[in-house]
């Protein structure tokens, strides 16, 4: 007989592959049984197999015949195809030699002549081949008349390759030792085993399939069955579902105390067992089962409580696949006795459940089908008297595994419901949270008095958690329960407060629940805010205003009273409409707008107060259009005119009456950290002065300066002003708006500033700050010139590097423009400048001090010494 090696397949025959959808019916069937035929007698052993693959996007059409066909080609490779005749050797070896194993289109061929050839090595391909070498080769060395000739040897050669060469040879050497410990009779095979099982562990192959099935063929445990497995007749889960009466078991739980006890487990079995668990965290089960049934009872349950260790939020979603599939094995075997039912199936409940997050997607589809598979060995497996306990349990988990429309159910909707609060409102897609939302609106309808206790005890209080997902996903829901709540209510024609209770709290400690619920409050409908109206003001009113503890809540503060206007315009305001607002309670919340303006909060973000002065304009300007003019007493009116006066612009500076408030609001604008506002502000402020210098209207300047200066004798010691003002002082002293009346006012100054920096710490800011404004009173009269410069010399000494240093600086610049303002200045001009510009500023505090004590000398005469 011959052999012929077809050609490799054209690129036309394979381009024919993806015709599409053109074929009625199989109509080559006849030249297929032709050819079949023609393999009986001719040589051409390997057909053009592009008719065939036309079909492969159309199978259905050859479905019908596939059975003869196949009858057909079995028959001729019983006949003769596979003939083990001595003559068929030689060509075979020859057909093989010339084989290319690179040729993928012709696996088919190689795969075959490998199956024909048991004599053949073949370890280090990559294609499908390689799978029937590492067969033949097993075959063939496991043979009586083989193995004490060439095992041996091929057992040391294969612990060099493990040990040197590459993974893909060492591939094909484990999966043909697996092979060898397979076939082999077992007391041949133990004289390798211990060699064997050494060289593996020793190898960095990472643990798969291969080296598993080896692991687990060291034939190290005799084969037994475990006689104390679970037993029962029946395997089927349809006939466990019809009958009514528990299946009659062979034997219950038979153990065999004294077999048990007297069967030896090899210590090398421990080493193989830990691979085998440490192979689960791969979702790799295999072998377990087959290992476990061969060990003492004892030892089994060992392995069940390593396998019960993987459920542990430690571990990962492999992890968790491969014990929900290790126990379903067990499960199968009958290796998991019914005792260890009740701590086993807590953990398939929480496993088909299992979702977790990994960066922007979700893992847990493979833990939760895996999870559904052991929950069908155990009803296929066990009596359905043994899992009745846990049937409640079970069905909830793969309830909620499946379908939500059974929340019509009773017994199922308060699991349903409490799944979707814990689990899914939590969710990290978007979609998720709002499809929950969406089905928790449902059920509301279906027990409203659960979901009210739900929605206060469990959902709002989440609604102000910092964490994003359940953050919003809490709001989504509230939302949908409530808008179910109130539907409720209209259908049963009851008051939605009854639905609802109490309405949101603004006084909350928490900064964000107080910015939402204020919000809430001032978007309720007028038939709610009627219920409680005073407690309502009260709130907002408590809620806009600064303590210190919600010194920096300005976001809440500008909420409340935004809300204010909006609940004074809801309910309305006039004394004769019925839970409207009154004269009394109006007064008290134009108060609090007034209060608002005082907000100059400032933070690292700025001057965020400017909201709640922007709220508090806004909201005054609503009250007063909306309030009859008969409840806007004088006093009233005065208070809001001089509050909106000192928010308004410079026009108003002439009238003495605001000219102070206005000076206190430009004070906090222009010394803002908010370049916008600074220009905005500072730009007709400096023009108005210089227009005042312009005409010669030098007393009208002064009344500017003293009220400037009572505005900064009035904030003494102010935390929250004074960074404002000693940052307006200098904007305001830099322009030079105030150099004609300076010298009559440094004195003062200086007074002022002394008096803030010398009465307790002051932050580092703050004391910068100060520099600038020492330098600027040097250009004063030269008492005070002598003053600030003793103030700047201590600060060229001061603890702070930076702070001596930024001194050092200024201090030089401004003394380049001082030359005629101290004579001894213009005398020693160079000598003094050198000082600060040469120093090294960062040196001990002790070295510095001689350095200062001659700056004073050549600064500061003796005539004018402080």
């Amino acid at each position: 007989m011959t052999l012929e090696v077809a050609d490799e397949c054209t690129q036309k025959e394979i381009d024919v592959i993806g015709l599409g959808c053109s074929k009625e019916s199989f109509t080559e069937h006849s030249e297929v049984e032709k050819l079949i035929d023609e393999l009986r007698t001719s040589a051409q052993h390997q057909t053009n197999q592009t008719d065939i693959h036309q079909y492969q996007e159309q199978p259905h059409l050859i479905d019908s015949h596939l059975d003869g066909l196949l009858t057909k080609i079995i028959n001729i490779i019983r006949e003769e195809v596979l003939d083990y005749e001595t003559a068929d050797l030689e060509p075979l070896l020859h057909y093989l030699e010339n084989q290319d194993p690179g040729v993928q289109l012709k696996w088919e061929t190689h795969y075959g002549l490998l199956l024909w050839l048991s004599i053949v090595k073949y370890l280090a391909g990559t294609t499908k081949a390689q799978d029937m070498a590492f067969y033949v080769l097993a075959i063939y060395l496991t043979r009586p008349d083989v193995k004490d000739s060439y095992l041996p040897g091929f057992i040391n050669w294969a612990h060099e390759v493990l040990t040197k060469d590459s993974a893909q040879l060492k591939k094909g050497v484990l999966s043909t030792l697996a092979g060898v410990f397979k076939h082999g009779q077992r007391e041949q095979m133990m004289e390798h085993a211990h060699a064997v099982l050494r060289t593996i562990l020793t190898i960095k192959f990472p643990p798969s399939e291969l080296l598993i099935q080896l692991r687990n063929r060291l034939i190290f445990l005799k084969p037994r069955v475990a006689s104390w497995r679970y037993q029962r007749g029946s395997r089927s889960l349809a006939a466990n579902l019809q009958q009514s009466q528990p299946v009659e078991t062979k034997a219950a739980i038979s153990v065999n105390d004294e077999d048990d006890h007297d069967y030896d487990v090899p210590e090398e079995i421990e080493e193989v067992l830990n691979e085998i668990l440490q192979a689960l965290r791969d979702k790799n089960p295999k072998g377990i089962g087959r290992l476990t049934s061969r060990l003492s009872k004892n030892f089994a349950d060992q392995v069940i409580e390593s396998i019960m260790e993987l459920f542990s939020l430690w571990e990962s979603d492999m992890a968790w696949h491969g014990g929900c599939l290790a126990l379903a094995e067990l499960a199968r075997h009958g290796l998991l006795l019914p005792q260890r039912l009740s701590s086993a199936l807590p953990f398939m409940e929480q496993a088909m459940l299992y979702d977790e997050l990994r960066g922007n997607f979700s893992v847990g589809s493979a833990v939760r089908d895996a999870a559904c598979y052991l929950c069908w060995a155990l009803a296929r497996s066990y009596d359905p008297s043994l899992l009745q306990p846990f049937v409640h349990q079970l069905a909830k988990a793969l309830v909620i595994t499946t379908v939500l429309f059974v929340a019509q159910y009773e017994e199922y909707r308060p699991h349903l419901i409490q799944h979707l609060v814990d689990r899914k409102v939590i969710h990290w897609d978007t979609v998720i949270r709002q499809l929950t939302s969406q089905a928790l609106h449902q059920m509301t309808f279906l027990d409203p008095e659960s979901m009210k206790l739900i929605l206060s005890t469990q959902i709002l209080p989440r609604c102000t958690n910092p964490e994003l997902y359940l953050r919003h996903g809490s709001i989504l829901a509230s939302g949908k329960v409530i808008s179910a709540l109130c539907q409720v209510a209209k259908d049963h024609q009851r008051r939605l407060p009854e639905e609802l209770g109490q309405l949101p709290l603004v006084t909350s400690n928490n900064q964000q629940a107080r910015v939402g619920n204020a919000l809430a409050l001032g978007s309720m409908p007028r038939f709610l805010l009627t219920v409680s109206l005073p407690k309502v003001i009260q709130q907002l009113c408590t809620c806009a205003l600064i303590t210190d503890k919600t010194l920096q809540w300005a976001e809440s503060r500008k909420n409340a009273l935004t809300a204010l206007s909006l609940v004074c315009t809801t309910v309305g305001i006039a004394p004769s409409s019925p839970g409207g607002v009154d004269q009394v309670t109006l007064a008290g919340i134009f108060r609090t707008f007034i209060d608002g303006f005082e907000d100059y909060t400032v933070d690292s973000r700025g001057d965020i107060g400017a909201i709640v002065r922007e709220s508090a304009m806004y909201s005054i300007q609503v009250l007063t259009n909306t309030s009859q003019p008969d409840l806007l007493e004088a006093d009233l009116i005065r208070s809001v005119l001089h509050a909106v006066t000192k928010q308004s612009w410079m026009k108003v500076m002439r009238l003495d009456t605001y000219r102070k408030a206005v000076i206190t609001g430009l004070v906090s604008s222009i010394g803002s950290l908010t370049e916008s506002l600074v220009k905005s502000s500072s730009a007709p402020f400096m023009s108005y002065l210089r227009q005042l210098v312009a005409e010669n209207k030098l007393d009208e300047l002064n009344l500017v300066t003293r009220d400037i200066l009572n505005v900064f004798q009035e904030n003494l010691n102010s935390v929250r002003l004074m960074p404002y003002i000693f940052n307006f002082l200098d904007h305001l002293l830099s322009s030079g708006c105030l150099d004609s009346v300076f010298k009559s006012m440094s004195r003062s100054l200086l007074t002022l500033i002394r008096t803030e920096m010398t009465n307790g710490g002051k932050p580092l800011k703050l004391l910068i700050s100060s520099v600038d404004l020492y330098c600027h009173l040097l250009r004063g009269d030269q008492v005070t010139f002598a003053k600030s410069i003793i103030h700047l010399l201590n600060l060229l000494v001061n603890q702070i590097p930076r702070v001596r240093k930024i001194t050092a600086t200024k201090l030089y610049e401004t003394l380049l423009t001082l030359t005629d303002i101290s004579p001894s200045l213009a005398n020693h001009q160079d000598d003094i400048l050198a000082i600060p510009s040469d120093t090294d500023w960062d040196e001990d505090v002790e070295a510095l001090k001689p350095v200062k004590t001659q700056l004073r000398s050549l600064l500061i005469p003796p005539t004018l010494n402080p």
